[in-house]
């Protein structure tokens, strides 16, 4: 093989592991999010839960295929961290 296809191949691994991971953590983020509303109810924080678990899924999904460039990417993810920081932080205050 030559250099070329040993460098695509690496990057469908690399796209393949970052799809499972997406998919495992919908997956099991809709079954915590839906645990917590069979006990809880619906509130402002479960939807904020089940926001962020279909958000970053996705993200990641689109950032695999240079859907969106990297740039963005870093930007959403960093949009999302500061967002929950932001909101931990506002309750405690």
């Amino acid at each position: 093989m030559n250099e070329a296809t040993l460098k695509l191949l690496d990057k469908y691994i690399w796209d393949l592991l970052v799809v499972t991971f997406s998919i495992i953590l919908l997956w099991r983020g809709i079954s915590v999010v839906g645990s917590q509303i069979q006990a809880k109810g619906i509130g402002p924080m479960t939807m904020q839960a089940l926001g962020l678990v279909v958000l970053l899924p996705a993200i990641l999904m689109l950032s695999t295929n240079n859907s969106v460039p990297g740039e963005l990417t870093a930007t959403l993810i960093g949009a999302i961290a500061g967002y929950i920081f932001g909101v931990r932080n506002a309750e405690t205050s």
